[in-house]
Formats: structure tokens, C-alpha cells, sequence
């Protein structure tokens, strides 16, 4: 029975959003054409409202269906900023439904149509899903340093003038958390002198390259954030 609740749920709900997803690519290819060779800042405002439509359906999914409850433990400056800025956001990597945590995160501060995430090249190809992060302003990576360094200065100073406040997010290179690789981010901080990790694994050190782009002034702050599910009550 429970399996038959899921799949009455699951398969209404992934028709809606395919159609909805298919009617949002279509009005923001239109926007593109039409209202980005005039003005930038008024298509990223009306893209922006059109994929935040496409992102609540998961959103009111995670929510409503799956039930998850968002904690924050900061301190009230933060609090009283999140939301409010232009940031890069660096949250560790737990699991593959972190990017459905995030835009929870972000629904709940208002600010889920400037929910940018920086992903992998071949994301941009996916109907709907990859589409819509593309035209709303996602950056893509070949994941070759080479490559990437120019894109993210290129794609960093576009997102300068981004006329609304917005989390560019980021899933830092070797942090989707694993026994294995938490056993090894241990070992190699206490090689290293580090502070050792309890639940988060440490980035690689191209973090540093952030740091310097985000002193020419594209972001207000950097945010770091930690992402836990806590164990099910028995």
C-alpha cells in the first residue's frame, strides 16, 4: 500500500512538472530572444520569477511530501543577511537531494528565483531541468581548471551587475561525503596539522581561486554552509 501512495503521488506531480518544466523553457527561450538583446536586467528579473515557478513544484515536493524541516543555527547578523545579498554559497556535499535542501533553504529567505549553481558541463544539456539553470544564469563546468578558470571570471563579472540578490551555489570538488572519504579528509588533516573533520570533508584548494574572485566585487559574502540529516527516530 505504501508503494501504491507513492506512485499515486509521484506520477501526477512528474506530469505537472514536465509540462510546467517544457512551458517555462519555451517562455524563457522567447525572453532570450526577445527581451536579452534590449535589456539584461529585465530578463534576468522575468526569467528569474518563470524558473522560480519551476523550482517550487520541487520545493512544495520536499516539503509537503517527503516532510523535511529546515534547522538554521547561526548567529542573528547572519540571519539577518541571508537572503538579503549577493553570496557564494559553499555547502558541503551529503547526498544527491542537497540541491533540493538548498532551494528549500533559499525558498524559505525569498530569494529562490536567484538560486544559481555552478554544475557540470553536461547539466546544461537535460531538458527542463538543465535547461532552466542555463537560462537563468547557471555557471557550467568541464571540470579542467584550464578550462574553468576563464568561465568563472567571465560568468563572475556578468553576474556583477545581476539586478537582484542571489546565492550562487557550489558543491565544492570532493565533498560528496562518503565513510571512505571522511576516513581520508581525517588522515590527511591530522598529517597536515588541520582541525579534523567531524562532518564535512575539506575542499580542494581551488577554493583560494574563489576567495580572489570574490574580491573584484561580484559577491557581498561567502557563506559556508552544513548540511546534516540528522538519523530517523526509532
Amino acid at each position: 500500500m505504501e508503494r501504491l501512495a507513492t506512485v499515486a503521488v509521484a506520477m501526477p506531480c512528474g506530469m505537472i512538472f514536465c509540462l510546467t518544466g517544457i512551458l517555462v523553457n519555451i517562455i524563457q527561450a522567447a525572453c532570450l530572444l526577445i527581451i536579452w538583446p534590449v535589456s539584461k536586467n529585465t530578463y534576468r528579473r522575468i526569467v528569474g520569477a518563470v524558473t522560480d515557478i519551476l523550482f517550487l513544484h520541487l520545493t512544495f515536493l520536499v516539503d509537503w511530501w517527503a516532510g523535511l524541516e529546515v534547522r538554521i543555527h547561526a548567529d542573528l547578523e547572519t540571519l539577518e543577511v541571508i537572503g538579503k545579498e549577493k553570496a557564494l554559497v559553499m555547502p558541503n556535499h551529503t547526498c544527491d537531494a542537497d540541491v533540493l535542501m538548498m532551494w528549500l533553504l533559499a525558498e524559505r529567505f525569498n530569494c529562490l528565483r536567484g538560486a544559481l549553481m555552478v554544475m557540470k558541463k553536461s547539466s546544461k544539456y537535460l531538458p527542463i531541468y538543465g535547461w532552466a539553470n542555463w537560462f537563468n544564469g547557471a555557471v557550467f563546468l568541464d571540470r579542467n581548471w584550464a578550462k574553468d578558470e576563464g568561465k568563472l571570471k567571465s560568468s563572475f563579472q556578468e553576474l556583477k551587475d545581476f539586478p537582484i540578490s542571489f546565492w550562487l551555489t557550489i558543491f565544492v570538488e570532493g565533498t560528496r561525503m562518503t565513510p571512505d572519504k571522511l576516513l581520508a579528509a581525517q588522515e590527511f588533516a591530522i598529517s597536515k596539522g588541520f582541525p579534523v573533520p567531524r562532518n564535512v570533508l575539506i575542499p580542494r584548494t581551488k577554493d583560494a581561486m574563489l576567495d580572489k574572485f570574490r574580491a573584484n566585487g561580484t559577491f557581498d559574502g561567502k557563506e559556508s554552509r552544513d548540511l546534516r540529516i540528522p538519523p530517523k527516530k526509532s
